[in-house]
C-alpha cells in the first residue's frame, strides 16, 4: 500500500465511521497503514473532530509517534485529545489507554497534569489506575508536587483487574513521598501503611526505600518509631542493610529528645541522607523536636521567654533564630497545636497543647488490632454455635420431661429459655 497524507488517513477514518465495525476497521487500516507527512503537517489536527472520532483519534495518534524522533511538536494535540475525547468511545480500549499514556509520561515531554489527571477521571472515574505510578513519578521530576493534589484521593477501582498489584503499591507509595513534600506527613504515613499492606509477590524486593520513608514519617507524626502492620511478615532487623542501620540511628537520635546532640550528630548522615534525596525531611524533624520541647514546657510553665526557647530548644540565638521561632509559634498557635499566646519577649502558655495526633494513633492500633478482632470474633461465632446446639439439646430434654408434669408445675425457667431462643408453643 502506498504511503497515505494525513489528509487522506483522515478520510478514511470518517468513512469507516458509518460501518458497524467502525472499530476494527480503524485499528486494522491504521496499523497497517504507512503515514506520508512533515512535522508541520500536524496542524490539520486542529480540525480533526475529537469527540466524534475519538477511537480512531486515539489510534492515530499512537501511530504517529512512530515516525517523529522528536515527539514535542505532538503533546499540544495529545493535551487536545484529552480533553476533548469521548469516554464511552474509548471504554473497550482502557488497557491500551493505560499503556500509551505510560509510554508518553517516561519521555519527558512537558505534559499537562491536570490535563492527564482530567482525562484519567473521565475513563476511570476518582480509581488508581496503571497511570498513576507514571503520572507520581513524572511529578517527582518535574517537582510539581501541589499539582499532585487532586490525584491523591483515588481509591482501588471494584474491577481489581482494571490495575495491576504493583501500580497499587506504586500509587502509595509514590504519593507518600509527595504528600512529605506537601509537608502532609500525618497522610503520607497513611499511605505508607496502605502500601505495606498490598499483596505484592514478594514484598522483599521494596520494603527498604517503603521503611525509610515509614520509619521518618512516624517520628514527625507520633514522635516514635511506629511498629509496622501485623500482616508483615519480617522486622527491619531481618535485613542486613547498612541503609536501613543508618536510618536506625537517627530514629534512636530523634528518641532521645534533644534538638543540640540530633543537630550535632546529624551530620555524620548527611551523605546517605542525600543519596535517598531525604535531606529535605531533616529541618522538620528538627522544628518536630522543638515543638516537643515546647510542648514539654507547656506541661511545666505557664510563661517562658523567648530567649529561655531559643536557648533550650535547639534554636540558633542570633536574629535569624528568633525570626524562625517567632514563624513557627505563630503556625503552630494557628494550625490548634499549641494553646499559647505570644506576648512581647514572653510566650503565655494557656494551657496543654491539643493532642490533635492522638486520635490518628489510636486510629492506627484499632487498624493494627483488626486482624486480632476478626480472629477473636470467629472464635466467639463458633463457640456460640457450640453453646447454642448444646441449649437445643437442653431445650429437647426439658420438652420430654414436660410432659410428666401437670399444668400447674412451674416451669417458668424452661419458658424463659424457650422465649431466649425464639422458640414458640
Amino acid at each position: 500500500m502506498n504511503a497515505l497524507t494525513l489528509d487522506q488517513v483522515q478520510k478514511k477514518i470518517e468513512g469507516f465511521f458509518q460501518e458497524d465495525d467502525y472499530k476494527s476497521k480503524t485499528r486494522s487500516f491504521l496499523t497497517s497503514t504507512t503515514i506520508k507527512f512533515q512535522p508541520f503537517d500536524l496542524q490539520f489536527l486542529e480540525h480533526v473532530d475529537k469527540t466524534t472520532f475519538s477511537f480512531g483519534v486515539f489510534y492515530l495518534l499512537q501511530e504517529l509517534t512512530k515516525y517523529l524522533n522528536d515527539f514535542s511538536p505532538l503533546v499540544p494535540y495529545i493535551h487536545q485529545f484529552l480533553r476533548k475525547f469521548n469516554p464511552h468511545e474509548l471504554q473497550s480500549e482502557r488497557t491500551q489507554f493505560q499503556l500509551w499514556l505510560c509510554e508518553l509520561l517516561s519521555l519527558n515531554l512537558n505534559f499537562s497534569v491536570p490535563i492527564i489527571n482530567g482525562a484519567i477521571e473521565r475513563l476511570f472515574g476518582k480509581h488508581i489506575t496503571n497511570i498513576h505510578p507514571a503520572l507520581f513519578k513524572y511529578i517527582i521530576q518535574t517537582r510539581q508536587f501541589s499539582l499532585a493534589r487532586p490525584l491523591l484521593s483515588a481509591t482501588i477501582h471494584p474491577k481489581l483487574n482494571l490495575v495491576r498489584v504493583e501500580s497499587a503499591f506504586e500509587y502509595y507509595y509514590y504519593g507518600a513521598v509527595i504528600l512529605c513534600h506537601l509537608k502532609q506527613f500525618e497522610k503520607a504515613f497513611c499511605f505508607l501503611y496502605y502500601a505495606f499492606v498490598v499483596p505484592l509477590p514478594d514484598f522483599t524486593l521494596y520494603f527498604v526505600p517503603v521503611y525509610k520513608y515509614y520509619l521518618f514519617t512516624s517520628l514527625l507524626v507520633f514522635h516514635k518509631t511506629m511498629p509496622l502492620p501485623q500482616t508483615i511478615g519480617f522486622k527491619p532487623s531481618h535485613f542486613n542493610s547498612d541503609e536501613l542501620h543508618v536510618y536506625s540511628q537517627i530514629a534512636s537520635l530523634f528518641e532521645s529528645n534533644n534538638t543540640q546532640l540530633f543537630q550535632r550528630e546529624l551530620s555524620s548522615f548527611v551523605a546517605q541522607l542525600e543519596k535517598d534525596e531525604m535531606i529535605h525531611l531533616v529541618e522538620d524533624l528538627i522544628d518536630s523536636l522543638r515543638f516537643a520541647q515546647i510542648k514539654e514546657l507547656t506541661r511545666i510553665y505557664t510563661s517562658k521567654s523567648i530567649d529561655f526557647i531559643l536557648e533550650h530548644c535547639g534554636f540558633p540565638t542570633a536574629q535569624d533564630g528568633r525570626q524562625q521561632l517567632l514563624l513557627l509559634l505563630t503556625q503552630w498557635i494557628s494550625k490548634g497545636l499549641l494553646n499559647a499566646r505570644i506576648d512581647g519577649e514572653k510566650v503565655l502558655f494557656l494551657s496543654k497543647a491539643i493532642a490533635r495526633i492522638a486520635s490518628l494513633e489510636n486510629y492506627i492500633e484499632r487498624m493494627d488490632s483488626l486482624l486480632g478482632d476478626i480472629r477473636s470474633f470467629q472464635r466467639r461465632t463458633r463457640l456460640s454455635k457450640k453453646n447454642l446446639a448444646q441449649t437445643q439439646e437442653e431445650q429437647r430434654i426439658t420438652f420430654t420431661t414436660r410432659s410428666h408434669y401437670s399444668d400447674d408445675d412451674d416451669l417458668s425457667g424452661t419458658s424463659s429459655f424457650n422465649e431466649l431462643l425464639g422458640v414458640r408453643k
